[in-house]
């Protein structure tokens, strides 16, 4: 088991002008990122071309919706009535809804927005007190974990999400640091333990018969590898910078963002499936 690095986007070391803030990489859609410039002004990148969003953004994340639409969404809403913009590839804004206050990590499929929230959002008030939510593309939450899972393991704050196969979405959420997968069309989910050395993890990816753990407790920048059940893990590198899973659709496993660099890893295990 090996791990390839592959470097999609950068800004010169010295240019103290730009920084990045996020950006997603899908293989059939190619790259988004938003980077912050001087002055806190705010500039897109989408596959090449630059764009200038007229929006308000603070702690932003930037997600593809497809091919010809991507999201911008504050973390943080400060009062706003709308926090999730969806764009066209041209930079105009064609909807907009609120989606909670103290967003940890937004991912996309076809059935929806999926929103995941740290403890001052789970602890807060409104949608974000699930946890864990699925919006439709119009802003109307389809599924909320709390409320649609009650026996499911609470969540005080959610760690990492990433997407799994079909509908289904795999999240790791404190405080017991269950491996969970949660199906929305059927309110169904299956939870499975896993061993200390993975707690506290910020990043996950699901494959086959394996699970990946970056960046645990006490274990800076360390990723790990699972087989299903197993009672163990494996350590199989170290890593830097930021790291979101891709889900199962994706060759590369995840996605680094660091000020200057953008990187996907790729794990190369042939047992996976």
């Amino acid at each position: 088991m090996r791990i390839v690095e592959t470097t999609i986007f950068s800004i010169e070391p010295d240019d103290n002008c730009l920084n990045i803030i996020d950006a997603d990489y899908k293989d059939e859609y190619g790259l988004v990122v938003l980077v912050q410039k001087r002055h806190n002004r705010f500039e897109l990148s989408v596959n090449g071309t630059t764009l200038y969003p007229r929006l308000k953004i603070n702690y932003p994340f930037v997600r593809w919706i497809d091919y010809k639409h991507f999201l911008i969404m504050n973390s943080r809403t400060k009062g706003e009535k709308h926090n999730l913009f969806i764009m066209n590839i041209d930079g105009e804004v064609i909807r907009s809804f609120y989606c909670g206050d103290a967003v940890q990590d937004v991912a996309v499929s076809k059935e929806g927005i999926w929103c995941s929230y740290f403890d001052e959002g789970v602890f807060g008030e409104g949608i974000s007190t699930e946890g864990l939510v699925l919006f439709d593309n119009t802003g109307s939450p389809t599924f909320q974990y709390h409320t649609h899972l009650p026996d499911a393991p609470s969540i005080a704050d959610c760690y990492a999400i990433c997407r799994g196969k079909n509908t289904t979405l795999w999240l790791y959420p404190y405080t017991d640091f269950e491996l969970i997968e949660v199906n929305p069309e059927k309110n169904s989910f299956i939870a499975h333990q896993t061993p200390e050395t993975l707690h506290g993890s910020q990043a996950i990816s699901i494959r086959g018969e394996y699970s990946y753990f970056y960046s645990p407790y006490n274990k800076e920048g360390t990723l790990y590898s699972r087989k299903a059940e197993d009672s163990g893990a494996k350590k199989i590198g170290k890593l830097s910078g930021t790291l979101r899973g891709l889900d199962t659709r994706q060759k590369a496993h995840f996605i680094e963002i660091e000020e200057k660099n953008i990187k996907v890893y790729t794990i190369i295990n042939p047992k996976e499936y």
